[in-house]
């Protein structure tokens, strides 16, 4: 990560070694030799630095002092801290997990969070708790909803730890990958911040290697007049810092539309996102034309192709999801009142896009809130529709509910099974048999826990060589070109750092 100075460059050296090899910390700078704070600077609410606030250093030092010192106050001071950091995370947890009414998983994520902290210390990091606690116990509580397949996203995470989405999205990737957990994360926020990320990371890499944007503008070139200026254009367009945030932001949106309204069947994650991508540069891209000026299709088509390019997938696939998404746009798009006198148009919607999810959005929480207010107020009438206890009791005795339910605990069993036998011996895995075999395999290439408790078996050994390849061309083969925050500037990490409004 690139070091950001501080606007108080006094102290050149560690006063307690000498070295010169100081670390810029966002909250402190410290010696990367000994570990000595030399300026403890806080970070103010608006990500801006304020050299007055000097506070003591929040985060054990697991590299020695290698000085004389008393190494026995080291480690009591290290073990009593550790143990006040840890139950402070506790209680975060367990008030996260209250406010989403989610207190089945408040044991798992205390233990992911020990577990994670351990880790922490095992890689001998030099932050294992620090201020950011509550970004941490948030992808803990995110972590042991996912593995209990519940119905937690990173929004409302963010909105009730007041933090950061994009935070708690990175603290998410770091304890899957710390802890070595078998789970993918399918927050859309998450899958937005990757894939957008490496689209940047072709235009950054463009800039910097003429011969390799001389490549990227072939591929995604046009055919038509129109458009053979558009790859020039694009490129320079998505080189500005403050777009990034944005795109991320409004391809999290549209790919939360696209499940709602169930487009995301049969379709690959990677592709859905991508042509949410291709969507959100439209409607930024849109937003810089005249008034009279529309992006037509061959232009549109450069577009879907620099989607595609990096992120392996191919751009005939992310224009025929993309027009999917254009339809499901123009019928939401009947929730917006301001929009009522325009032209119901592809056009229309792109440029109002973000008018129309957010309309949709509040009409589903308006129809599925008042929906249980309705069924109590005509309690009373004969029309009255039957309680949802009774509902659920009549249907838990059907013979389909029944074999799914079976096959639910007994693929939980296998699962448990292939967690605690995670062994490189080859006789205990061929001692499993078919349905053993193939939840282990899927296992392996992360594939989702729903999924393998729902499927029946068939359809697992059909979906698997699919898996397998989407497994070792996105995990494996991708992540060349991917910017991340050590390429932000100081003004991009403070809107990308920006929590969420709350309501």
């Amino acid at each position: 990560m690139s070091k950001r100075k501080l606007d108080d460059e006094a102290h050149d050296t560690c006063k307690e070694c000498g070295s010169f090899d100081l670390i810029h910390d966002p909250s402190d700078t410290y010696c990367g030799n000994c570990g000595t704070v030399v300026d403890g600077v806080n970070l103010t609410f608006d990500h801006t630095y304020d050299p007055e606030r000097i506070g003591h250093s929040t985060y054990i030092r697991h590299q020695r002092q290698r000085s004389g010192l008393d190494k026995s106050g080291v480690e009591r001071f290290s073990n009593s801290w550790s143990r006040e950091r840890t139950a402070q995370g506790h209680t975060l947890i367990s008030a996260i997990t209250g406010q989403l009414q989610q207190p089945g998983v408040c044991e798992r994520a205390q233990r992911i969070f020990d577990d994670y902290i351990v880790g922490r210390m095992a890689e001998h990091c030099v932050r294992a708790f620090g201020s950011f606690i509550p970004e941490r116990a948030s992808a803990c509580v995110y972590v042991a909803a996912l593995e209990a397949s519940r119905q937690v996203n990173l929004i409302d995470l963010a909105r009730v730890a007041r933090r950061s989405v994009f935070a708690i999205g990175r603290e998410v990737k770091r304890v899957v990958r710390v802890l070595g957990l078998r789970t993918e994360p399918l927050d859309p926020v998450l899958r937005a911040e990757t894939t957008v990320n490496r689209v940047f990371g072709y235009v950054h890499k463009a800039q910097a290697d003429t011969v390799f944007r001389a490549q990227v503008m072939e591929l995604i070139a046009g055919t038509t007049q129109g458009a053979r200026c558009v790859p020039e254009r694009l490129i320079e367009y998505l080189s500005d810092a403050e777009i990034r945030p944005k795109l991320i932001a409004l391809t999290a949106r549209l790919v939360e539309f696209s499940r709602s309204c169930a487009l995301s069947t049969g379709v690959s994650a990677n592709t859905l996102t991508c042509a949410a991508i291709a969507i959100a540069i439209e409607h930024y891209v849109a937003a810089t034309l005249d008034n009279k000026k529309v992006l037509r299709r061959s232009q549109r088509v450069c577009i879907y192709k620099l989607a595609a390019l990096p992120n392996g997938t191919s751009s005939q696939s992310v224009a025929r999801h993309v027009s999917r998404m254009h339809r499901a746009l123009v019928e939401a798009s009947k929730t917006v009142p301001w929009l009522s006198d325009i032209k119901k148009s592809v056009d229309a919607v792109v440029d109002h896009a973000e008018d129309v999810l957010f309309c949709y959005q509040q009409a589903q929480t308006w129809v599925f809130s008042t929906h249980a207010a309705c069924e109590e107020e005509c309690e009373d009438e004969d029309t009255a529709q039957p309680q949802v206890s009774k509902v659920v009791s009549k249907l838990s005795k059907a013979p389909a509910f029944v074999r799914a339910e079976t096959t639910r605990q007994r693929r939980q069993l296998i699962i448990d099974k292939c967690a605690e036998t995670q062994t490189s011996d080859d006789q205990l895995h061929n001692a499993d048999d078919r349905e053993t075999t193939v939840v282990r395999q899927l296992l392996e290439v992360g594939m989702d826990t729903h999924a393998l408790l729902t499927l029946p078996t068939h359809t697992l050994e059909a979906i698997l060589p699919a898996a397998t390849r989407r497994y070792n061309s996105e995990y494996k083969g991708l992540d060349n070109s991917v910017v991340g925050p050590q390429d932000m500037s100081d003004e991009e990490i403070r809107m990308y750092l920006n929590p969420l409004p709350v309501d």
